[in-house]
């Protein structure tokens, strides 16, 4: 479908975002090992910090577990393989919409964190940090439930598994993007 669908460089660009991606991962591992390795004081080790870059680093595995195989796609002439039926796809459309969700959250919480202390001063503690994992993690894990019970995955392009386009808008996008866009107008209240 890819290659009808969408133009001639499309299959490259595809290509280069794993590329990326596997840069990326390379990143989010040294940002983990040294806040493993080192002493805090030196590193400037953070809850939020370090729960964002392990949500960075579950959507760069969607891409980086199909960069040593080359996944067969198609389940037939004119039927992509799915959530169903294939497990590489099941994973890579795990990691991507958990990592996607659990991205956005722990920007949300970074966001409601400094709008806390810098417009309320509110002095975030332990009780923030508990309900910081439980949300940062747990909604995450509710979304990624709904998205693949209602709408499910498939190969849509490239290597890496997407939210199929059946109800995706109020399974995935929508809830997804409400949180974004309260993070942007809490961020510019901030401000």
């Amino acid at each position: 479908m890819t290659d009808w669908a969408y133009p001639d460089g499309f299959k490259s660009s595809s290509q280069v975002a794993n590329w990326i991606n596997v840069v990326g991962a390379v990143c989010c591992v040294f940002l983990l090992a040294s806040w493993s390795f080192l002493a805090a004081e030196k590193t400037h080790r953070h809850y939020l910090s370090i729960s964002l870059t392990c949500a960075v680093s579950f959507m760069n595995a969607s891409c980086l577990q199909s960069r040593g195989r080359k996944p067969d796609q198609c389940f037939n002439e004119i039927t992509p393989h799915g959530m169903n039926s294939s497990s590489l796809c099941t994973a890579s459309g795990v990691f991507l919409i958990g990592g996607g969700w659990a991205g956005v959250m722990w920007v949300f919480l970074r966001t409601l964190s400094l709008h806390l202390q810098i417009c309320w001063q509110i002095v975030v503690g332990r009780g923030f940090m508990w309900l910081s994992q439980l949300l940062g993690w747990g909604i995450p894990i509710i979304g990624l439930v709904i998205a693949l019970t209602v709408s499910g995955v498939s190969f849509r392009f490239g290597q890496t598994c997407h939210v199929n386009h059946r109800n995706n808008l109020a399974a995935f996008w929508v809830p997804l993007l409400v949180f974004a866009g309260v993070t942007i107008i809490m961020q510019f209240a901030t401000f």
